[in-house]
């Protein structure tokens, strides 16, 4: 505002000035063009920049926010992630409607680290995640602790949810008795399970 309003002021004396004096009109009309041309530009380039600013400083919160809610190994929700889907899922919850809470460990995941290596450990969780992710559709949710821990909510009907959870444990602990990786060992994974159940 003060470089606009410099501008703005020595483009009025300018012209104030180009009637006090008659000869030198033109060249004074010139130079007050230019003045307001000159502010112009600058206010359009400053606008431009403040505007890229805010842009910038919206984009990092939104990463921000995602980023809390988010396991940096899988790219999955996190604990946070998955006490909020949690916390509005069971406050929708309908008289006739449960969730169940499937848990899994991969308790050999550092052992793998040790012996293998980190670079094998995490391609190992990548695809664990993967088989996970195949398996589980909207509206249920699969979360991450670090790799390690994974966590699978389901939401439906009483009668058919037992029987869809029991049928993804079966199938989860089958698809992942081992991992066998693309141009790599085939490791076996050590897997425990467990599920709750919350109903109203």
């Amino acid at each position: 505002l003060f470089e606009e309003s410099r501008f703005g002021a020595l483009g009025y004396v300018a012209g104030a000035l180009s009637g006090a004096l008659p000869a030198g009109r033109n060249y004074l009309i010139a130079a007050g063009v230019a003045l307001w041309i000159g502010m112009a530009i600058y206010s359009l380039r400053r606008r431009r920049e403040l505007s890229l600013g805010t842009e910038a400083y919206k984009r990092l919160q939104s990463e921000f926010e995602v980023s809390v809610i988010t396991d940096k190994m899988t790219g999955l929700p996190n604990r946070h992630g998955l006490e909020v889907y949690l916390n509005a899922a069971a406050s929708a919850l309908a008289a006739d409607q449960e969730l169940i809470l499937i848990a899994l460990h991969f308790s050999n995941l550092k052992m793998i680290a040790n012996v293998q290596g980190f670079e094998i450990a995490d391609a190992v969780v990548t695809a664990a995640t993967e088989r996970l992710v195949a398996r589980v559709h909207v509206p249920d949710l699969v979360a991450s602790l670090n790799g390690e821990h994974f966590y699978v909510q389901l939401h439906g009907e009483h009668q058919a949810l037992a029987a869809r959870a029991s049928a993804l444990i079966d199938s989860l602990v089958e698809s992942l008795r081992s991992i066998e990786l693309r141009n790599g060992p085939k490791l076996p994974l050590s897997l425990y399970v467990g599920a709750a159940c919350l109903s109203l």
